[in-house]
């Protein structure tokens, strides 16, 4: 069915309208993967947002964790939504778990993928602008392969306006990765979102 990439999740009227469209065409279950955030999990603040905007929409929402429950089992859902967190981690623990080739066979019977920050990051061909920012994320991963998941073409940089300011040479330092690598990167804000039919 289509792929939506999140800034920040469910955090503006357009992006809940979106899944609200879904809900009125049948889609009934989503799963919430909290796997980015080996820390809090399902007690990260996001994930709890979401599940709380889900629930409010009047989907059956439940919190799903890949590294300790069979990827099979995301057949049961009609939407994932991947949090934000490491996505070196996230990403580690998809090829671990061979996620990544049933979230081909999810797409392909009409459902929907989604995510937030790290967790729409992931979806794309690669990962490597992280690594331009916040190599030490991957310090105790030992990622050196940062090819992306491949469910979309677009790489997405989320927190785009927000990240102006943490880090020093915000831009050029993107638009340097996309000269090194031949990318194309989606700058996105909060409250923004992109959706992939």
């Amino acid at each position: 069915m289509s792929i939506i990439l999140t800034s920040n999740g469910l955090s503006s009227k357009a992006i809940i309208a979106k899944y609200t469209d879904l809900l009125s065409i049948g889609f009934k279950k989503a799963a919430i993967i909290v796997t980015a955030d080996p820390e809090y999990r399902e007690k990260n603040w996001t994930a709890v947002h979401i599940k709380t905007e889900f629930d409010n929409i009047g989907f059956v929402s439940e919190f799903f964790d890949i590294e300790f429950s069979s990827p099979d089992l995301l057949a049961n859902y009609d939407i994932l939504f991947f949090i934000g967190g490491n996505p070196f981690y996230l990403l580690n623990q998809i090829r671990k778990t061979h996620t990544d080739v049933i979230l081909r066979e999810f797409l392909s019977k009409g459902k929907v993928i989604s995510g937030s920050s790290a967790g729409s990051m992931v979806l794309g061909d690669t990962i490597v602008l992280i690594n331009e920012f916040e190599p030490l994320w991957n310090k105790d991963i030992g990622l050196t392969d940062f090819r992306g998941v491949g469910l979309t073409t677009i790489n997405v940089c989320p927190h785009y306006s927000k990240h102006m300011s943490r880090y020093d040479h915000f831009e050029e330092r993107i638009q340097a990765v996309e000269k090194a690598f031949k990318l194309h990167i989606t700058r996105i804000n909060d409250g923004e979102a992109i959706t992939i039919e």
